[in-house]
């Protein structure tokens, strides 16, 4: 029974990595602005594309998830993930930040779908309001958390 509930939540806080990675950096919009040398619109348009790729890339990894399996679709979406917010690290054109913040989508798009599947496999009827009350509060907790988590660090980190 414990293990089922630890992995619940992390499954659950790999769906929340996609909504408070979508926001992480808005508290920095402007600075971002003026480091890439590009216009606010193709800023916020890396939260728009974000959101586009989390969105799509959810129906294709509800099959894939049936036929190739959980563990295999969360690890291959972590590492995308992970390799793209790199990129989006090192970027230095607002072009590069697109295409990474893109591939940052597609990668943990990955965690919400594996999320409600795996809480599926292991709970039924009742059982499965609590598991799924804690992804739904992971996720909702996403888009909040992000800006905050992103105004603390830019606060306590030197912007370069």
């Amino acid at each position: 029974m414990k293990h089922r509930k630890l992995l619940v939540y992390l499954v659950a806080f790999g769906a929340f990595l996609g909504p408070f990675s979508q926001t992480i950096y808005v508290p920095i919009i402007p600075e971002v602005t003026k480091e890439l040398q590009t216009t606010p619109f193709l800023v916020n348009f890396s939260i728009s594309i974000y959101t586009v790729f989390l969105a799509l890339m959810q129906m294709v990894y509800g099959p894939l998830t049936d036929s190739i399996g959980r563990r295999k679709v969360m690890i291959t979406g972590l590492i995308i993930y992970l390799a793209a917010t790199i990129g989006c690290y090192f970027s230095e054109a607002i072009e590069f930040l697109l295409v990474f913040r893109s591939l940052q989508a597609v990668g943990i798009a990955a965690g919400s779908v594996v999320a409600v599947t795996v809480i599926g496999d292991l709970f039924e009827g009742k059982d499965r309001i609590e598991p799924m009350g804690t992804f739904q509060m992971m996720v909702s907790l996403g888009p909040v958390v992000g800006p905050v988590a992103g105004g603390l660090l830019s606060g306590s980190l030197i912007f370069i």
